[in-house]
């Protein structure tokens, strides 16, 4: 038994689960702790416990001091890789603590554990004000892959310590930062300094600015962004952010691109690619291939049904879908792209 979920807490859970070595998963979400004592002893738990991987405490009603209790017990964690916080009441003490946390996690230190997966979203009221000591937090730490900060709201002044961050950061994979209330200048920023992001491959952005007004400047910028970006895969955006066709294509064959691997061109040498990388990266490109092909003959189908010629269908695929010949042309020369 591996997984565990548990609808209440209880006196047994929080004094003896320490000693269930066996568990690796425990799903507490909306439970209800009843008070500081129970908080108290699934605090002395955690510290016990040495098997972990997975806790998620979500809506839980957890106030802002027991959050923060419950993340300085995990502090020292040997094996904890992937934490849930998502709606509840977290405050300063809680961002405190998680940014503490962060310090600790390299994936030198054989003492402490290396947390994954970390999720703060939604949390009531939302105001994080000091998350820049988990922006600071991130320029050092080498473990996290992926942070949720979904429906927070996060302050405009912090923005350029976020970007520093990510600039910096080889880890981190994903970022859902949305309805975050962050207005055009910020979105500016984190959208421009894509092509500096070492790791990051997906990026929400959602629910942010509304008005099309805000969005015209980024979505004509996005293409030439994008194609000196060879990591990025998914860029979540409104769909309002890019109305031209022709724009939202562009944005995606560089997506695409990376995707089958165009970042491994980049790191090769002038040599070109070695053989033993040709088998993973033709393979990539044939997934690739696939999706469009899936996408746009589910475009033809659209416009079939709308009584449009087949001149008209032939066109669109040949804007949008690209063939084996052109995906490939366009990977092989990935770092070329960057130059024109």
């Amino acid at each position: 038994m591996q997984s565990l979920f548990f609808n209440g807490i209880n006196h047994s859970l929080t004094e003896d689960w320490e000693h269930v070595l066996f568990l690796k998963s425990l799903d507490l979400s909306q439970s209800d702790f009843d008070g500081a004592a129970s908080v108290a002893m699934f605090c002395d738990g955690l510290r016990e416990n040495v098997g972990l991987v997975k806790l998620r405490l979500e809506n839980c009603r957890l106030e802002d001091d027991e959050l923060a209790d419950i993340v300085h017990a995990l502090i020292s964690h040997p094996t904890l890789k992937d934490l849930s916080l998502a709606l509840n009441y977290a405050g300063s003490d809680t961002i405190d603590a998680v940014s503490k946390l962060l310090l600790t996690q390299t994936q030198s230190s054989s003492k402490f554990g290396q947390l994954e997966r970390l999720d703060l979203g939604q949390q009531t009221p939302g105001h994080l004000r000091n998350m820049n000591l988990v922006y600071d937090a991130l320029q050092h730490n080498n473990t996290l892959k992926s942070l949720c900060l979904r429906e927070n709201y996060l302050l405009r002044s912090q923005i350029p310590q976020l970007i520093d961050a990510l600039k910096v950061n080889n880890v981190l994979e994903e970022l859902n930062l949305e309805d975050c209330d962050i207005r055009k200048e910020g979105l500016e920023a984190v959208v421009n300094n894509i092509s500096h992001y070492n790791a990051l491959r997906i990026l929400r952005l959602r629910k942010n600015v509304t008005s099309i007004r805000d969005n015209v400047n980024l979505a004509s910028s996005l293409p030439h962004i994008l194609e000196a970006n060879h990591v990025m895969q998914v860029l979540d955006l409104d769909e309002q952010w890019i109305p031209d066709l022709e724009q939202r294509r562009k944005v995606e064959k560089f997506l695409h691109l990376n995707k089958a691997g165009r970042r491994f061109l980049k790191s090769t040498s002038s040599d070109g690619l070695p053989l033993g990388m040709w088998p993973l990266l033709l393979e990539r490109v044939d997934r690739q291939l696939f999706s469009q092909r899936e996408e746009f003959g589910q475009e033809r189908e659209d416009e079939t049904s709308d009584s449009r010629s087949d001149s008209t269908s032939t066109e669109s695929l040949a804007k949008g879908g690209m063939c084996a010949s052109s995906t490939l042309f366009f990977l092989l020369h990935g770092p070329a792209l960057c130059q024109r």
